[in-house]
């Protein structure tokens, strides 16, 4: 086994040098608040880090370990303004929040878009303030399709909304750019998690010929394909060794937090039927490879995920959990109409989770989908009316680690308002309007009000097209489900995508960027961008509903001829919308949608393949053609 000695020596190898850099992130927070202070008064102001000393200050920072790790407090203290934190990186978030209530904002990553006002003084505007957050954990995992600006750009962007982790979904940086993510994690004193669905990755395929029994049995075969045999301590063995080449490029960074080795991507399959394995659930087996794998890397204070996920959902009833591993609950089945526990999808998916967490106490996590374009249909869905509560039905839960499922460029153009949502919800363990209407604010100035507006209708519209509460099972709402519940959901999908309701939504748009100014003009013809794939969407899914439904009439001889022609127009319809929305995502400038929609990308083929394939077959069948 690869830690069978040598172990003390070893077991920080992947955990990375203690958190000793605490000067690093003050210094840091020091110079954030010279930075922006200077930029609202034009003037330098002087920042003094300690409790005292460094002659007169405008503001004054320092750790008071009577404070909890993130907590501040912000006071006046003579002629300074003294913030205090229980950390360093505590002092980080008291000086984003002092920032904040002189009236800085910062509502998506990057500098283009933050708000930075002028101000002839920085006395503190306000009372004492004392806050901690709710949520101890607060993340968000990112994609990349390359290693860029994009990710220093979005841990900048997480730390001053209060995030303290960064989920890399991925094979490890480049060596040339880990340095700079560790410079940027590191002066914010970030956390961090690394991987993806490595697992079969780590296990050559080529080792099948001279070692069947590595790989998991099928029907009383041996096959290479999917995941391995989890009762095969050797393949466990080759795993850890082939997996910790990678995680050993990881351990400079200061707080390597938890590793993802996830199964394959699927759902139903890939698992062990061998005698050993025989009996074992998908999250026994699941499991059961997990524990073997962090039984021999040397973790130290990282942990490694288990993945409940798809057919892992269940609690596994086998195999308990390793002293390192913890639980990952990505609950892509749920319902986005409505919040965690609140309707019969996600009572059933919050129960998951309670039975879960009894299993895995250890800071158990959920992965949330609030910015996911392949599970939305790349439409524009504002959750401000659901994330609030989700984390509050969390928190309840016993969950101390929240993050959600970002795709780099798109997702800040798309899905920009759930980013800022649910950093201030994680902070408070709660909902509240102000924090979309902030948002909104920051971003579009005096046409607020009308984009508040537009997002509410954009939910109600958006959020019903992608409920899945009478579904059964996996509901992935891509594609033709031909289930029951069509008809209800089409019942309730209708009078929102009636034309007059539509308009009635476009002309918000149009009119707050007719009277808007620059840049909010701008800002809002980019949402009038995936408007327009929201309007087309929403339609094609009511018509592929419909038709769906009819088509059981048609199989069964009771459809009539009008209606056979009304649900081949329907049909139509809906391809028409589909091809028409890829249309305008690829075309779309490749600084909003980013490199994951492209012209012959995955995304976008699936799009125009994928989505329509059911529908293409409906119309034969419907023409009488073969």
């Amino acid at each position: 086994m690869l830690a069978a000695s040598g172990r003390a020596a070893e077991s920080d190898i992947l955990a990375g040098p203690a958190i000793a850099e605490k000067n690093k992130t003050l210094d840091f927070a020091a110079a954030e608040l010279a930075r922006y202070l200077k930029a609202i008064t034009g003037e330098e102001c002087a920042i003094a880090v300690g409790a005292g000393g460094g002659g007169p200050a405008a503001v004054r920072l320092a750790v008071d370990r009577g404070l909890a790790e993130d907590e501040y407090r912000i006071r006046r203290a003579g002629a300074a303004v003294k913030i205090a934190g229980g950390s360093p990186r505590g002092c980080l978030f008291g000086a984003y929040r002092f920032l904040h209530a002189l009236g800085c904002r910062w509502p998506l990553p990057g500098v283009d878009s933050e708000l930075v006002p002028r101000r002839k003084s920085i006395g503190w505007p306000g009372p004492e303030i004392r806050s901690r957050p709710a949520v101890a954990h607060r993340g968000l995992m990112w994609i990349p399709t390359a290693y860029d600006r994009d990710l220093l750009d979005l841990i900048d962007y997480l730390a001053k909304n209060g995030y303290n982790f960064v989920t890399i979904c991925g094979g490890p940086a480049p060596p040339d750019y880990l340095p700079k993510l560790d410079e940027a994690v590191r002066a914010r004193d970030m956390g961090v998690e690394w991987g993806g669905h490595l697992l079969p990755g780590y296990l050559p395929r080529s080792e099948f010929a001279a070692h069947p029994d590595y790989f998991r049995m099928e029907k009383g075969r041996r096959t290479a394909s999917l995941n391995m045999c989890p009762s095969s301590p050797e393949a466990a063995e080759l795993i850890a060794r082939k997996s910790l080449a990678d995680w050993e490029r990881l351990r400079t960074l200061p707080r390597l937090e938890m590793l993802h080795l996830w199964p394959d991507d699927l759902l139903g399959g890939g698992w062990c039927d061998c005698p050993l394995c025989k009996g074992l659930s998908p999250s026994d087996q699941s499991l059961k490879i997990v524990n073997a794998v962090a039984g021999r890397l040397p973790l130290g204070q990282t942990a490694l995920a288990h993945l409940s996920y798809h057919d892992t959902l269940t609690p596994p009833k086998r195999i308990k959990p390793h002293a390192n591993v913890r639980l990952f609950y990505a609950p892509r089945e749920r319902c986005y109409r409505h919040a965690m526990g609140e309707c019969e999808a996600n009572r059933r998916y919050l129960a998951l989770l309670e039975s879960q967490v009894k299993l895995f106490p250890n800071q158990p996590e959920v992965m949330e989908y609030y910015q996911d374009m392949v599970l939305f249909r790349q439409m524009p869905l504002p959750l401000h009316p659901v994330i609030g509560r989700d984390v509050k039905a969390y928190r309840a839960a016993g969950v101390e680690r929240i993050t959600s499922l970002a795709f780099q460029r798109f997702s800040d153009w798309a899905y920009g308002a759930n980013y800022y949502v649910l950093g201030k919800a994680l902070w408070r363990g709660d909902a509240s309007p102000e924090d979309i209407e902030e948002y909104c604010q920051a971003l579009y100035g005096p046409a607020a009000g009308a984009m508040k507006q537009y997002f509410d209708r954009l939910f109600e519209l958006c959020g019903t097209a992608m409920e899945t509460c009478g579904y059964e099972g996996f509901a992935d709402l891509r594609y033709p489900l031909e289930q029951p519940f069509d008809a209800d959901h089409a019942a309730d999908l209708a009078p929102l995508v009636a034309e007059d309701r539509l308009d009635e939504i476009e002309k918000l748009l149009t009119d707050a960027q007719a009277a808007a100014a620059e840049p909010y003009r701008t800002r809002i013809g980019q949402q009038a961008i995936l408007w327009k794939v929201a309007r087309l969407e929403t339609r094609a899914m009511y018509c592929t509903m419909t038709a769906g439904e009819r088509m059981k009439e048609f199989r069964a001889g009771r459809l009539s001829e009008a209606d056979r022609r009304e649900t081949v127009a329907m049909i139509r319809e809906a391809i028409d919308n589909i091809n028409a929305a890829g249309e305008i995502l690829v075309s779309a400038p490749e600084p909003l949608r980013g490199l994951h929609i492209a012209r012959g990308g995955g995304n976008a083929e699936d799009r125009f393949r994928g989505y329509v394939d059911r529908p293409q077959k409906w119309l034969k069948e419907l023409e009488g053609l073969k």
